[in-house]
């Protein structure tokens, strides 16, 4: 099971990170311990207990111009 309050996922400066809330069993990215704000990208595995969580970032649309595209 994964506690609701385990980690947290976070957008800074457009960039997406894994933190985790100080749990004993960790959050790991592919394999590594978090330990801080950790970057992640696209296809990184997120574990945390015995949960696997697959990180997958859609691109962005571009913003509606404010003429409507006229």
């Amino acid at each position: 099971a994964i506690d609701k309050l385990h980690l947290r996922i976070v957008i800074r400066g457009g960039r997406y990170f894994v933190e985790d809330n100080g749990t004993q069993e960790g959050t790991y990215v592919n394999g590594v311990a978090v330990s801080g704000p950790h970057p992640l990208k696209d296809g990184d595995l997120i574990e945390a207990g015995k949960a696997a969580l697959r990180f997958s970032e859609r691109a962005r649309r571009p913003e509606a111009s404010a003429s409507g595209g006229a």
